[in-house]
């Protein structure tokens, strides 16, 4: 429904997906074959004899269903923009997503004796964002174009992708086996995230007698708190043995500028820069065997400090463009970009081995980046529009 004062729209969709099958052509290109070492009893002698190994092909036959590949998806939309003034405009947003989803871990299949891979129950990921993004750009005061955005996701997730050398079995102390009825223990992995941030942008605009002015600049924030649901048991001997369900906590903020400056109508030159920072620290840590028994198996274990980082960078931009005509323009920018580390790459987790020592630095990018871009009208017959940009 839409009004002068307020708009808003609701949508809700469901996909459902089965297992899909396997195609009936190409099959042979995806079989893999080994030399294995064999002893014949009849030569009394080892022999090298061709065998097909453990793949995808071994298990799914040419037409035949595809286990573990089916997804089931439920997804809500609520929006309101709420228009108070011609200058001014509210956004609030909701958006719900709850999926489950066929997986299954290579280990089934290339470490698979039994000759078939199982059906396994669906992984699943469940969640909520809320946005509400503010903006206000007054006709008679160039000086304010702003803008101010606050949001917040929530996640819960469970997986069976575990390893049961790194992760908790939930209960078990060593007798969970993966390729068994005891699957969901070994490999389950259960986690919550929770995010919520805010950023807040200005444009200011001015003419003096050096030309035209644009000034951009704002800020950002945001943190992030991840770690196992409330289900999820985690018993000393799993931290004994650093079998861990990724937890962490971590902070980012920003600060951007940009400045755009136009000396003459056909010249435009842009300078700025983002400087970044984050820390992060990690809520597990790594054990290690203080004191060993008669049968030399530990009996003590000491623990190392939490895993703790901190960075920062800026980076700059700049760039040129020229009109060359009313309908054509050459530009040339240079741009840098920075990522900081995830929490899944600075903390102790499935998958990585993270440790205090390891130099975990941002990211960066750099671009350059020269074009140009020309519009012609009645090129072909009267009346079209053809534009060129390389």
């Amino acid at each position: 429904s839409t009004s002068e004062t307020v708009d808003f729209v609701a949508a809700y969709s469901q996909r459902q997906s089965g297992n899909y099958y396997a195609g009936k052509k190409g099959f042979k290109k995806y079989q893999v074959f080994q030399q294995v070492r064999k002893y014949d009893p009849k030569t009394r002698k080892y022999i090298y004899v061709t065998q097909e190994a453990n793949s995808a092909a071994k298990f799914f036959k040419p037409d035949s269903e595809v286990f573990n590949t089916s997804t089931d998806t439920e997804s809500v939309l609520l929006k309101a923009i709420i228009k108070p003034a011609t200058d001014q405009k509210l956004e609030l947003t909701y958006r719900y997503t709850d999926g489950k989803y066929g997986e299954v871990m290579p280990s089934q299949v290339i470490r698979n004796t039994s000759g078939s891979v199982p059906q396994w129950d669906p992984g699943s990921m469940r969640i909520n964002a809320y946005t509400a993004r503010y903006t206000y750009k007054p006709e008679d005061n160039p000086l304010i174009d702003l803008s101010a955005n606050v949001w917040a996701t929530k996640a819960q997730s469970e997986a069976f992708n575990g390893l049961v050398t790194v992760t908790p079995l939930y209960g078990h102390e060593d007798d969970a086996d993966p390729l068994g009825d005891t699957y969901k223990d070994a490999l389950r992995n259960r986690t919550k995230d929770k995010r919520w941030g805010v950023d807040l942008s200005n444009t200011s605009r001015f003419d003096t007698r050096a030309g035209k002015f644009a000034w951009t600049y704002g800020g950002s924030y945001q943190t992030e708190d991840l770690g196992p649901d409330d289900n999820s048991p985690v018993l000393l001997s799993d931290l004994q043995k650093n079998r861990f369900i990724r937890s962490g906590e971590r902070e980012e903020s920003s600060l951007v500028t940009s400045l755009e400056w136009s000396p003459i109508k056909r010249l435009t030159l842009t300078a700025g820069g983002r400087y970044s920072e984050f820390s992060s620290k990690d809520h597990n840590r790594k054990a290690s065997p203080a004191t060993f028994g008669p049968d030399r198996k530990p009996t003590r274990y000491t623990f190392a400090p939490p895993i703790e980082r901190q960075d920062q960078a800026f980076a700059p931009s700049f760039g040129v463009k020229l009109n060359v005509t009313d309908n054509s323009f050459v530009y040339l920018n240079y741009n840098e970009g920075v990522r900081m580390p995830s929490l899944f790459e600075s903390t102790l987790g499935l998958f990585t081995a993270a440790v205090p020592t390891d130099g975990i630095k941002p990211e960066r990018s750099k671009n350059w980046e020269f074009g140009a871009s020309t519009l012609q009208n009645s090129v072909l017959v009267d009346g079209d529009t053809a534009e060129i940009g390389r």
